[in-house]
């Protein structure tokens, strides 16, 4: 069965250049990606190290910062990819760490299976280069842009289906229905991190706060259960890609979920292509530097939003009498409008994401003069500094980008059937209202990181009604796991994003695991033995963090149910 049947004979709704800027994004993304989950792991074992844990997990998290290392630099990209799928999501759960993150792995690392994602940025293609070595991928899907079209949309509708799954158990849930969740969420000090402040804003303005967290509850509704047939539309695709923006990066700033809201920012950078217009760089084709420079941006033209004209195929151009001297300085044509010198390259920097960050560097240098100067100092001595080209370097440009294509995918007859049977597996077991629900054990399925996400709900909300704080009674400290309104707080400096503590594991596997674990029970005392288990841990990372050397006396603090005083107790004498 083709997949595409489920689209009716619509056109692809994600929109690519070409297949070499869309490789160019995919390799980006990998790089991006492997670099957060390289931090992530080093945080898992930067922990385990503190408190001085050297077993199995400790292996587990370093082959795995191992792997997405290897995954960063691609090198032997598809081998990793594939072994990272099977067995990633298990690793987390071993580790304690599994979260919805995992799902965002499973596609992303789909996604770089099916369409090779070492062919940009990577060590395979400087080994393939170089010593005509290359690694046979036999799931490999991409022949042409229009594969990498399809295999952008198949992942979107993974995503999608696990998002209506998620707002149908929602429209179960009380605060959900009521359009209540997000007034509710944004005042927990344990799932928002800035509390306090929407705390005073609702005190101060109560139907303006009301009002705010109904439509956002309504608009995310709309969102995740409209999601697919609104991409079928213009306005409606618009709306998915705004709204997801914009939820994605609230998430990231105003809750605590570690590293889920990254993941889908970069999930939505990759899949969905911003048409600007076009930028013409005109460029001496027989300078060294020129060369060198063209190449830069050739290899960041991701998008595919620049055009890259050599001079000597643009005579008429060079006899403009409003231009200066276009051989001697950068000229670029946007919307009819030139830029010529420093400027041209403030313009180059803004269209160009990954430069974002050297941006203020160009704009200090030509607020205070310097920058044009030294622009023009260089440009002008270039060719005695740099020397020439005795021949255009424009098909220089052209081998860069070229790709190494020689015959179409083996698997690329098979994969969409897979994907579907996937699919269809996973919507059988995991929806809420499948007749055919517990076919395939669903521990099996959450293994591979699929899981219809049940979080934000009624129960959710009340996790801050028991909590515990632990204070360092010996240097009057408070441990960093939890503060006295029950708000989450960080071993690390910059960990205001973050707030997993100090890493997931002591997150997920702990602070989290509290909180959660109390909401099942009826009455609940500091030394029911799961608790006090996770308190105790909580107490040795403090202890080995600080590097203490002599006996500290730790109180732990039982606060319930918003009650400003603790209503229970206990000490305890470590060393």
């Amino acid at each position: 069965m083709d997949l595409e049947l489920l689209f009716k004979g619509k056109k692809l709704i994600f929109h690519t250049n070409n297949l070499e800027s869309s490789l160019k994004k995919i390799a980006l993304s990998r790089i991006f990606i492997g670099l957060i989950c390289s931090i992530k792991y080093l945080q898992v074992i930067q922990y385990l190290f503190i408190i001085e844990v050297f077993d199995l997990k400790f292996l587990i998290a370093s082959l795995l910062l191992l792997c997405y290392s290897l995954i960063t630099i691609g090198f032997i990209t598809p081998i990793i990819s594939v072994l990272l799928i099977i067995t990633k999501a298990l690793a987390d759960k071993y580790l304690g760490i599994w979260n919805l993150g995992d799902l965002m792995m499973t596609i992303f690392l789909m996604i770089f299976i099916l369409t090779n994602a070492n062919q940009y940025f990577s060590i395979d293609r400087w080994i393939k280069n170089r010593f005509k070595i290359s690694i046979f991928n036999p799931f490999n899907v991409v022949y042409n842009k229009e594969d990498v079209q399809k295999v952008f949309q198949y992942s979107f509708l993974i995503y999608a289906i696990v998002s209506l799954g998620a707002i149908m158990l929602h429209l179960n849930d009380y605060n959900w229905l009521h359009l209540n969740t997000v007034n509710l969420l944004l005042i927990n000090p344990y799932l928002s991190s800035y509390s306090e402040l929407f705390i005073s804003i609702k005190n101060s303005y109560p139907v303006f706060y009301k009002t705010l967290g109904n439509i956002s509850t309504f608009s995310q509704t709309f969102f995740q259960l409209f999601m697919i047939p609104l991409m079928f539309n213009r306005l409606g695709r618009t709306f998915i890609y705004v709204w997801g923006i914009l939820f994605f990066l609230l998430s990231t700033l105003l809750l605590q979920l570690s590293f889920l809201p990254i993941f889908e920012i970069a999930f939505w950078f990759l899949i969905f292509n911003l048409n600007r217009n076009k930028v013409e760089i005109f460029f001496d084709d027989y300078c060294n530097l020129c060369k060198k420079t063209m190449k830069f941006f050739s290899m960041l033209n991701y998008n595919n939003q620049f055009i890259f004209s050599p001079l000597s195929k643009n005579s008429i151009l060079i006899q403009n009498q409003s231009l200066r001297d276009i051989k001697t300085y950068i000229t670029i044509r946007i919307d009819g409008a030139f830029y010529q010198g420093y400027d041209s390259y403030i313009v180059l920097f803004r269209r160009t994401s990954l430069l974002w960050p050297f941006l203020p560097l160009l704009i200090i240098g030509k607020w205070v003069g310097i920058g044009p100067k030294i622009y023009s100092y260089i440009s002008l001595r270039r060719l005695a500094l740099f020397g020439i080209c005795e021949v255009s370097c424009n098909n220089d440009l052209i081998d860069f980008n070229k790709l190494n294509i020689s015959k179409k995918p083996y698997f690329r007859a098979y994969y969409q059937q897979l994907i579907f049977l996937v699919l269809l597996v996973f919507i059988i077991n995991e929806f809420h209202y499948s007749p055919f629900n517990g076919i395939i054990k669903t521990k099996y399925i959450n293994y591979a990181g699929l899981q219809i996400p049940d979080v934000f709900n009624s129960t959710d909300l009340k996790m801050n009604n028991n909590y515990f704080v632990i204070r360092n009674n010996s240097d009057n400290k408070l441990v960093r796991f939890t503060a006295e309104d029950g708000g989450r707080l960080s071993y690390r400096k910059n960990g205001f994003i973050l707030k997993n503590h100090y890493s997931d594991n002591a997150y997920f596997g702990n602070s989290l695991f509290i909180r959660r674990y109390s909401l099942g029970l009826d009455s609940i005392f500091i030394d029911e033995p799961k608790i006090l288990k996770k308190l105790k841990s909580q107490i040795l990372f403090d202890y080995k963090f600080h590097n203490y050397a002599k006996e500290k006396e730790y109180d732990i603090f039982h606060y319930k149910n918003n009650i400003t005083y603790p209503i229970d107790c206990t000490s305890l004498l470590f060393r």
